[in-house]
């Protein structure tokens, strides 16, 4: 997700949060419904609205390997997988030339 709207850089501190967050919002008193549905966004490396005339739309995000899994997906796997959130929103920008959304790696092998 975007930066400024987690407690911080940190892939650990960012992944505690969001499971607590996820707990919170999706769990009841009956663990067989949600109390709400909660979405994870935006899947993945995605920090940019606006700046030095590139918007969202037309980034693209040049991840190595090593940061996509130390840095970028931790928080995610807290989401996905521990927390097990409804459901996840993929990023308006490009990740190393492919479009977030239409990149079947991480949407079907790393997200599923």
């Amino acid at each position: 997700g975007r930066g400024q709207e987690t407690p911080g850089e940190d892939p650990f501190l960012t992944s505690q949060y969001v499971y607590a967050l996820i707990e919170g919002l999706q769990g009841g008193e009956d663990k067989r419904y949600l109390k709400i549905a909660a979405t994870c966004k935006h899947f993945d490396a995605y920090d940019l609205e606006n700046w030095n005339k590139t918007d969202r739309h037309h980034f693209d995000a040049k991840v190595s390997d090593q940061d996509l899994v130390e840095t970028y997906l931790p928080p995610f796997q807290s989401c996905i997988e521990d927390a097990r959130v409804a459901s996840i929103m993929c990023s308006y920008n490009s990740i190393n030339g492919v479009p977030a959304c239409a990149n079947r790696f991480l949407l079907q092998t790393i997200a599923r």
